[in-house]
């Protein structure tokens, strides 16, 4: 009985002092990483493109949505607006800071519709370090794990 008390007081003293060495820097660079889930998906239909963003409790600095259409697409409206769309190429962006956790939303409205086959969209969560994080958003629920931090 005594042997194993004696383990694991050893074992917590050990930790005890890691928390310590970690807490004061003394350890060196270690990454205590936050995991965290990133869900996206978009919908086309007809002439509308409809993106969801799950933004987590924690949410990044910076959001960038790039909507990929077919070149010489109009688009009629975008909610929330665009920040650059070059109609040659059909690439929208979307430069999103400060967004509030929850259900971000872009509504895209073209002049036709278009073959949802031909569209594709990616976005990049920007955290405080200036790391980034790169999605594929695709018309099926995606749902990844992030982990920052490091």
């Amino acid at each position: 009985m005594r042997r194993y008390c004696a383990k694991t007081s050893v074992r917590l003293f050990s930790l005890l002092l890691l928390a310590l060495f970690i807490s004061q820097g003394i350890a060196g660079p270690i990454c205590l990483a936050e995991e965290r889930q990133i869900a996206g998906r978009y919908k086309v239909s007809g002439n509308t493109i409809l993106h969801t963003i799950t933004i987590p409790p924690q949410p990044p600095v910076a959001v960038i949505v790039v909507q990929y259409l077919p070149p010489g697409t109009v688009i009629t409206s975008a909610e929330p607006a665009y920040s650059s769309y070059d109609q040659a190429t059909g690439e929208a962006k979307w430069l999103l800071k400060g967004v509030p956790p929850g259900l971000l939303q872009i509504r895209l409205t073209l002049a036709h519709e278009v073959n949802k086959d031909k569209v594709r969209a990616e976005a990049l969560f920007k955290d405080a370090l200036g790391g980034s994080s790169p999605y594929a958003l695709t018309p099926q629920p995606m749902k990844r794990k992030v982990v920052e931090g490091c």
